[in-house]
């Protein structure tokens, strides 16, 4: 899962799929790729986490 967060592109989909996983390093490598599409939803899912 790790190494799909380090891909050039990452759809929204398969970003709400990794953030489901509650794995944070796959979460924080997530956030760290800058061509990640990060759906609302699962942004505002993620501040709430922060909490």
């Amino acid at each position: 899962m790790l190494a799909v967060t380090m891909g050039q592109s990452v759809s929204e989909k398969v970003s709400d799929e990794l953030v489901e996983t509650n794995r944070e390093p796959v979460i924080i490598s997530l956030l760290k790729n800058t061509n990640a599409k990060i759906s609302a939803n699962t942004m505002e899912y993620l501040v709430e986490q922060l909490r």
